[in-house]
This record gives structure tokens, sequence and C-alpha cells, in this order.
């Protein structure tokens, strides 16, 4: 049992977060309180905390590295084909809402056996469309 230094209630070592470095491994707020405290703080400043994510994609979208990457990846024939066909699916096809190999309803992933056909694409749900993936490396 501990003390929480903020609601002053006895709870259960299992009520409180693990922290090595502390004398019993635990920190002294519990779950409750510390979750409190972060979703206000985040509250509070959510404003400030998005203006500081706008900026840091700003400078990473613009890092000369990130650019030049960037530009190789859509240099290379095969990745040119890739986003052909992925803007034309994306632009003329109706992505349904379910998976086509499971069933399960979901927002599919749409999978292109070939680049040249951007119409055929196999609507698979991301366990289905990874296992496709997985099967197809171990033949190869």
């Amino acid at each position: 049992m501990k003390q929480c230094i903020r609601c002053l209630q006895l709870k259960p070592l299992s009520e409180f977060y693990k922290h090595a470095q502390m004398a019993d491994s635990h920190v002294n707020v519990c779950k409750t309180c510390a979750k409190k405290r972060i979703s206000k703080n985040w509250y509070l400043n959510a404003e400030e905390n998005r203006e500081k994510e706008r900026e840091r994609w700003q400078r990473r979208k613009h890092d000369p590295d990130v650019v030049e990457h960037r530009r190789k990846y859509l240099q290379s024939w095969r990745n040119k084909k890739k986003l052909q066909a992925h803007n034309t699916s994306r632009r003329k096809l109706k992505r349904p809402d379910r998976c086509e190999l499971c069933g399960k309803e979901c927002k599919p992933h749409g999978h292109h056996e070939f680049y040249d056909k951007p119409l055929q694409v196999l609507w698979v749900c991301a366990v289905c469309h990874r296992q496709f993936h997985l099967k197809k490396t171990k033949e190869a």
C-alpha cells in the first residue's frame, strides 16, 4: 500500500506507475491523478502544442536530406509507376468498407499486384495486407 501525494488516498501498488529510480520502484502519484494532470495540461496547452507540431513538420519538410530523398524516390521508375497507380485508383475507385479476403468491416488498403494496371485493386484489411506481403516475400 502507498499514499498518493496528490489525492492523499492509500492505494495498492498496482495503482501506481512503475519507476525504477524511486525507493519502492513506483511513482508517488497514483495513475488516476497522473492521468488527470496530463489531460488537463494537454488541454490547456493544446493550441501551443499543435503550433509546435506544425513548425516541426515544416522544418522537416524543407530539410535538405528529406528533399533529396523525396527527389530520388520520385525519379525511380518503379516508384513513379507505383505513385501513378496509387493516385489513379484513389481518384477513380470507391473504397469499400470490407476486406475482400476475410470480410472484416474496416477501412481497407488498396493492394496493386501490378502497377501497370492501376484499376485492378485488391481491397484488404491491414492484417491481411501484411500477411499477403509476408507470404510473397517467403516465396521469393
